[in-house]
């Protein structure tokens, strides 16, 4: 057996799965899950199974199509998937920069709270306090 070929595909699979979403859903599961050692040997299970027919089928379809044309193919998909990615990005950001705006904006009328008779009230109590409710309380506690 040829250990550089076994390293380069365990550090290849082992980087390229580390934080994706079949980890992030691995993680979670074990979370709800009393005995987590059962997640673990499922997700391992079923990784080996897809593995296996990848490695399969990429056998067979190496007998019919040269390895070049393969390696055009998939990184032309993989380029054209990244394009047609990047082209949403421009609108998730202007999105995100109205939805900050418009949450920094509420955050700012939320703190200027209401001016009644010189002081600043509290917006719960809807100015109660400086119109005498619970207003001497509230200058008692600040005298001491």
């Amino acid at each position: 057996m040829n250990f550089i070929i076994l390293m380069t595909a365990f550090s290849i699979l082992f980087l390229g799965e580390l934080g994706d979403k079949t980890q992030l859903i691995v993680f979670n599961l074990s979370l709800e899950q009393e005995k987590s050692y059962k997640v673990g040997l499922g997700a391992t299970l079923g990784f080996a199974i897809i593995v296996t027919i990848s490695v399969f089928f990429g056998a067979i379809i190496t007998r019919f199509i040269p390895i070049f044309l393969i390696s055009i193919f998939s990184g032309s998909i993989f380029i054209l998937i990244g394009i047609l990615e990047t082209r949403g990005l421009k609108g998730l950001y202007f999105e995100r920069k109205i939805a900050e705006n418009k949450k920094n904006t509420e955050n700012s009328k939320e703190n200027e709270g209401i001016i009644v008779s010189g002081e600043k009230s509290n917006r719960i109590m809807g100015g109660w306090e400086s119109r005498g409710v619970g207003g001497e309380q509230r200058r008692e506690r600040e005298k001491i």
